[in-house]
């Protein structure tokens, strides 16, 4: 089991570096320009390095950004003997006169490089330094402290005081509080900014925070980083359903040539967003118009039901409702995407000012849809793209040729319902034009000026390809393709996907399956079920996902599993999104339908019908947060088929959650409606073996979800295995001990074998 184990560590070690090369492309447009630059990944003596590119569109070719061994040499005055492929930068942007500006490791402030050489210059006031938020032209940055928001002019330095009545309890642009960054981290990570520029670098839509009212939770430290003996105590505030005041944001326009902050009014009322409408600086929640003057966005109510498409007249601090819909069961848009390049959140508005038509995507029946909307009367005039297939994503407008470019899966028969391609269609109506034939998973972004489309595009089997495409679809050039050849040699198995039927007998599900790496037919293998319980976003891998921008495994840990022996599937059943409305809702009201658990052991037993090799008298089940909910779930609803479980930071009852998640997915709290879903009151229903797991300073799902679920077992008694770790936030699988402890626990219960004691698996990932 030892060697099993050092060859498990192998391909963890490869999840945690960079081992697959250019497996993700992302392109920084060069203002003033059709050209994108981009970091292309070589081979080079620390492992991997960084050669800087540039697409030249109009030679349709790749060039190298810059002289890379001048920058070398540029550099060795500020960071000594410098490596060519190696270089120690981050870069933040190429501006419009072809400067590059950047950070170099391990130092402070920003530089600046002319693209065509010359001396590297250190920048007095940083447009990109820590926290702050810089003005598309870079002139500006913006900035919060203790509350308030301030803009410093970068070419003097000198600094505006935009708000005067923020404050710790009501600050401006924070989205984030970071309680428990602040207690185990000496370093705290800057959070972006909730706020937007507009395009012409005058205005600021923001907003202020208000904890005043709100809950509070609180944390005990108690392994104190400066190693005092008393522990530490923080409280923060924290909204749970039910919960009469809960934390809101007031909108807020600021003109930042007048220094003057507004509070954004609708009908003479403050506009009020909660929770997951707050927006930051790098997400897509708000539009502009060309010239600046108008933001728009969506806003939902409490629960989901209510949504409005908004638009602000900065000059005047007054919004204006475009259109609005309501939700018998909740509001959805896609804002955490199913391929792992793309995580967004986005608003899925687009305004034409010019016609007054607004775009819409959003769910008003069966499938989401992209509607054209009178943007002055708010009707809803003509559904773009109807049918029985699901809308995903506004791709670029065509404003003059009134074009509308979108992605969208289901529409292709015989195809993985999931799998997104680009199509195209007139915006006064005709049938979707289909412009990326592959049969995979499409992420596509387009130019600014609408000339080209890059598209990066793989299958869980196939690597990631990316290239520029013509707006008709003809391949240009193609930029970069992924290299697996090192996650090859550390044993790397391919998921096998697969298709099984549901609870009801008739709806088809998706899923993957990864073989042992040392597969044998004639063997038996216990099967891992790795599950998410959220029911914003599906679970299986659609693209080649391996490293995950958001530093999850989106193959949740099975790869290693697969060198311990054991089979590893991953399930999207019913009450997931992106299929249809009806198939989402069966979560509405019912969080224990997560994932469709009951489809989960449905495709088990298809599975083991059709390959003898599967044991489906051994089924374990894993998942964080969600998917510790839905694991916990699992052995409680399905005690005779999942036998063995692990647990990490789940949210075991919703009614302690964040409001905005019950709200959305429940409804208005009530004892009766939040009973079913709670795991604690099924605790007597355990029979196997369970192994839960939370951080103590978990300022996202409390560690109290876990420790009253505990005190429900014992008081049941049943026994399950608790592992508390100290000094971990929410991401407690990140630490190779808790890791090993898992392995640990499926070896020794489901394998039936006694795992090497005490593996060092932090060590073994060096080698």
């Amino acid at each position: 089991m030892e060697r099993a184990y050092e060859r498990a560590a192998r391909i963890y070690s490869a999840n945690r570096s960079r081992h697959v090369l250019n497996e993700e492309i992302r392109e920084h447009w060069i203002p003033g320009t059709q050209d994108f630059w981009f970091g292309f990944d070589v081979p080079a003596e620390s492992g991997v390095g960084t050669e800087y590119r540039r697409y030249c569109h109009a030679q349709r070719a790749v060039r190298s950004l810059f002289d890379h061994d001048a920058l070398a040499l540029a550099l060795e005055p500020l960071a000594g003997q410098v490596n060519a492929n190696e270089l120690p930068i981050t870069p933040h942007c190429v501006d419009g006169q072809g400067q590059l500006y950047f950070s170099i490791r391990g130092q402070e402030g920003e530089f600046v490089w002319p693209l065509s050489g010359g001396e590297v210059r250190a920048l007095v006031h940083a447009p990109h330094g820590k926290g702050l938020a810089p003005s598309p032209d870079l002139a500006r940055s913006a900035f919060a402290e203790q509350g308030e928001l301030y803009c410093r002019d970068n070419r003097t330095g000198a600094v505006v005081r935009l708000t005067d009545d923020g404050s710790e309890q009501t600050p401006y642009a924070r989205r984030y509080h970071q309680t428990a960054e602040r207690l185990t981290s000496r370093e705290i990570r800057p959070m972006p900014l909730g706020l937007k520029w507009s395009p012409d670098s005058r205005w600021l839509l923001t907003y202020r925070v208000d904890y005043r009212k709100a809950g509070r939770m609180h944390l005990v430290q108690s392994e104190p980083l400066d190693g005092t003996a008393r522990p530490v105590h923080a409280e923060y505030p924290y909204s749970l359903p039910g919960d009469q005041d809960i934390i809101i944001a007031r909108l807020t326009a600021v003109d930042t040539e007048t220094g003057t902050a507004r509070p954004v009014t609708l009908d003479g009322a403050p506009v009020e967003l909660f929770q997951l409408a707050m927006f930051d600086a790098e997400n897509e929640q708000v539009k502009w118009s060309a010239d600046g003057r108008t933001a728009y966005l969506l806003r939902y109510d409490r629960c989901f039901k209510h949504a409005q498409a908004l638009c602000v007249d900065m000059e005047t601090a007054r919004a204006r409702v475009m259109a609005e819909q309501d939700f018998r069961t909740f509001g959805f848009a896609e804002y955490f995407g199913s391929a792992a390049q793309e995580v967004y959140s986005d608003s899925g508005l687009y305004l034409l000012p010019e016609t007054g038509e607004l775009l819409w995507l959003l769910e008003r029946d069966e499938y989401a849809s992209i509607w054209l909307v009178d943007a002055r009367s708010g009707v809803f005039v003509r559904d773009l793209t109807p049918g029985n297939y699901t809308a995903r994503r506004i791709r670029h407008v065509d404003r003059q040729g009134r074009m509308l470019y979108f992605s969208a899966s289901g529409r292709e028969k015989g195809v993985d319902p999931y799998l997104q391609f680009l199509y195209c269609v007139s915006l006064d109506g005709g049938e979707p034009v289909r412009l990326t034939a592959e049969p995979a998973e499409h992420v596509t972004r387009f130019c600014p000026d609408g000339s080209y489309w890059i598209d990066t595009f793989s299958t869980v089997r196939t690597a990631p390809i990316t290239r520029v495409c013509s707006p008709d679809g003809q391949v240009l050039c193609v930029v970069a393709e992924a290299d697996l050849s090192r996650l090859e040699a550390r044993g790397y198995v391919v998921p096998e996907p697969f298709e099984a039927v549901a609870r009801d007998g008739v709806t088809p599900i998706y899923g993957v399956l990864i073989r042992p790496a040392d597969f044998d037919p004639d063997k038996k293998y216990p099967v891992v079920d790795f599950v998410y319980g959220g029911p914003q976003r599906i679970n299986v891998p659609k693209a080649f996902a391996f490293h995950d921008p958001m530093d999850f495994d989106p193959q949740g840990g099975l790869q290693s599993l697969a060198q311990l022996g054991f089979v590893g599937v991953i399930i999207d059943g019913l009450a997931t999104p992106l299929r249809s409305k009806s198939i989402h809702d069966m979560t509405y009201g019912k969080p224990e339908e997560c994932c469709g658990l009951a489809d989960h052991v449905c495709a088990i037993q298809q599975l083991a019908g059709r390959f003898p090799w599967i044991d489906a008298g051994r089924v374990g089940v894993w998942g964080s947060s969600g998917g510790g909910y839905a694991a916990v779930r699992a052995l409680l609803q399905f005690p005779d088929f999942y036998k063995v479980g692990v647990s990490l930071c789940g949210n075991h009852d919703q009614a302690r959650y964040y409001a905005h998640w019950g709200d959305r997915w429940i409804g208005p709290y009530s004892e009766e409606a939040y009973f079913d879903q709670a795991n604690h009151r099924f605790a007597d229903r355990l029979q196997g073996k369970l192994l839960l797991v939370h951080g103590d300073m978990d300022d996202n799902v409390h560690p109290s979800a876990t420790l009253r679920l505990a005190g429900a077992f014992a008081r049941a008694n049943r026994d399950v295995d608790l592992l508390i770790y100290p000094n971990s936030g929410h991401g407690v699988d990140q630490y190779p001990y808790v890791v090993r402890r898992r392995w640990d626990f499926f070896v020794r219960h489901l394998l039936g074998q006694e795992p090497p004691a005490n593996f060092d698996l932090e060590e073994a990932s060096k080698q």
